[in-house]
């Protein structure tokens, strides 16, 4: 996702709340980039190698040095590049500088790496910009990173993000099985959200119902879905479930093909 441009379309469709990863490169400096933006990247290789291009994948940063990424326009190959202008990869004091600029936005901060660095580099900047961070909401997949952050600063707003309960490394028969499923969302619920404090939680769409919205509800916790992008999935999670959701597209929000009557 290509901030600048983004920004304006979100706002344009009273969208403040933007989802931006963050991760930290080999020199230290943290940098904020949506992963998916990366396979579009063009992908040479730096200091002048001769091997075989790679596709970059996000995981790649903390090897990379900022200096072998800050000339990269990473609007280059996007399907509607014509229509925006060259993007750069932000650094963390560009994001301080853009909240600054547009008091509506708020930021969900993915933390694409979970090391110890990023996590101290983060406390630092909310340390010397605790205004600011009112309106970032940490997220993590992990809940060690979180309960950091949170013993260091328990102003810090959080959320956990969990990926597709498939994607747990268990046999098939377990994972297939509604009493696993029972005991998952037991354990982050009642456990692991306790512990470390988080206010919304990021569920995959294939793992969510109602009756799980609920429950994260009386929790006390906001349940986001995540990824949306076809009207019809919007239409039923924001009018039948009545939940948040994530999306990669703004344009195929349900509101810009038909008015559906309340």
């Amino acid at each position: 996702m290509y901030f600048g441009y983004t920004k304006c379309k979100c706002v344009a469709q009273s969208c403040t709340n933007i989802l931006l990863d963050v991760n930290i490169t080999k020199c230290g400096q943290l940098v904020i980039l949506h992963e998916k933006t990366l396979h579009r990247l063009d992908n040479s290789l730096p200091n002048g190698s001769t091997d075989h291009k790679p596709q970059l994948s996000f995981s790649k940063i903390n090897s990379l040095k900022f200096d072998d990424l800050k000339s990269m326009n990473i609007a280059k190959n996007h399907p509607l590049c014509e229509k925006q202008p060259n993007e750069s990869i932000l650094q963390f004091n560009d994001l301080m500088h853009l909240l600054d600029m547009h008091e509506k936005i708020n930021i969900f901060l993915l933390m694409g790496s979970t090391n110890q660095q990023i996590v101290s580099n983060i406390s630092r900047y909310f340390e010397n910009n605790p205004e600011r961070f009112k309106r970032i909401i940490v997220c993590s997949r992990s809940p060690k990173a979180i309960f950091q952050l949170r013993k260091q600063h328990p102003q810090f707003i959080c959320a956990l993000w969990l990926d597709k309960v498939t994607k747990v490394n268990l046999p098939s028969i377990l994972l297939n099985s509604p009493f696993f499923s029972f005991l998952y969302g037991l354990l982050y619920r009642n456990i692991i959200a306790v512990l470390t404090g988080i206010s919304a939680v990021f569920i995959n769409k294939h793992d969510f119902n109602e009756h799980i919205g609920q429950m994260w509800r009386q929790s006390n916790i906001q349940p986001i879905v995540y990824t949306l992008n076809s009207p019809n999935e919007k239409r039923y999670f924001q009018h039948t479930l009545r939940t948040q959701y994530l999306t990669d597209s703004l344009r195929s929000e349900p509101s810009n093909f038909v008015k559906i009557k309340k």
